[in-house]
């Protein structure tokens, strides 16, 4: 929708809704705005940094009618998108979601091809970064056995849980184990037949046994030998596992008596990255 277009609806914008975060209380925010004909700023939680009046929005049977209409109006497509929309951590997503589905009500389906548009391109642009995180996280989830049960805990920036889920309770049909998202305190917890994500203020791995110890520690003499000390390409790793991971990850603690990474790489003769030379590998 253009700025001419917005200016036209005349729509009141020195208002601010609080809702609880979920995408029920979203939809309800939509059909406030739309019955109210205003452009809110739009908070999960708290709003009491707003200068505007403030208005706090419930969650109720109204979700289920913006919900109808958007699948009817614009696509069941743009429902499912306006869900992983709301899992990001873009700063403004609500403003932003809004104004899509203003713009949906306008062009139709078609919308979100509209990649020039700017609303659309950050939005799609923070989806592509929500589903590129939780499939990083498929392979950077470091469990700890205790009770027998699995333990982990991830600090990611967007909520990735829920897109998380299929691929671990998949995997681990069998098992019982908990997944703690430290970033946005919430718990996917699975047992054998049941599955849920809850929010959780506070979780503490639960000590590791000695078994687990050893496990521990062979994973990670594992992960410092099978490294070609000559062939070592710090750039290239920091792609492929980005530090920002490593916290969570067991082959980079170092727990009393251990050898460090860079100690063992050391001793084993490997060059700074910047004096590496691989045959047929271009310079940096």
């Amino acid at each position: 929708m253009t700025a001419k277009e917005e200016k036209d609806m005349v729509l009141r914008r020195d208002i601010a809704y609080e809702y609880d975060g979920s995408f029920e209380g979203f939809l309800c925010c939509v059909y406030d705005a739309f019955y109210r004909r205003e452009a809110p700023a739009i908070f999960a939680g708290n709003a009491q940094a707003f200068l505007y009046e403030t208005r706090r929005v419930a969650s109720d049977e109204r979700a289920g009618k913006v919900l109808d209409s958007i699948r009817e109006k614009i696509g069941r497509e743009m429902v499912d998108f306006l869900r992983l929309c709301l899992l990001t951590c873009l700063p403004d997503k609500e403003e932003q979601m809004l104004r899509l589905i203003r713009m949906g009500y306008q062009k139709g389906a078609g919308v979100l091809q509209m990649l020039a548009d700017p609303c659309v391109n950050a939005l799609q642009k923070a989806v592509f970064a929500l589903t590129h995180e939780a499939h990083q996280f498929t392979g950077f989830v470091r469990f700890r056995e205790a009770g027998g049960a699995l333990f982990a805990i991830i600090r990611p920036k967007n909520q990735v849980l829920s897109l998380m889920e299929p691929h671990f309770c998949a995997r681990f049909n069998a098992e019982s184990f908990l997944i703690y998202d430290k970033t946005y305190k919430q718990a996917l917890v699975h047992q054998p037949g049941r599955t849920g994500i809850f929010p959780l203020e506070h979780f503490e791995l639960p000590e590791a046994g000695e078994e687990e110890r050893a496990y521990q520690q062979l994973w990670r003499l594992f992960y410092q030998t099978i490294e070609v000390p000559g062939r070592h390409n710090e750039r290239q790793r920091q792609t492929l596992m980005p530090k920002r991971y490593w916290a969570s990850l067991t082959e980079f603690e170092t727990p009393a008596g251990a050898i460090p990474h860079q100690v063992y790489r050391a001793a084993c003769g490997s060059q700074p990255p910047a004096k590496q030379k691989i045959a047929g590998q271009k310079s940096d």
